[in-house]
């Protein structure tokens, strides 16, 4: 048998797994259009 707590905790876990994958798939997709708007600028 499970406790709410341990429940809660197991959900709040993969919760913040999600959200470390999401925010590594933001961070990279800033990297790339960070240099991209960099080679722009630098063109102009």
């Amino acid at each position: 048998m499970v406790s709410p707590g341990g429940k809660v905790l197991h959900t709040l876990a993969s919760t913040m797994r999600e959200l470390a994958k999401r925010l590594q798939d933001i961070d990279f997709i800033w990297h790339v259009s960070g240099r991209r708007s960099n080679h722009s600028g630098e063109a102009d």
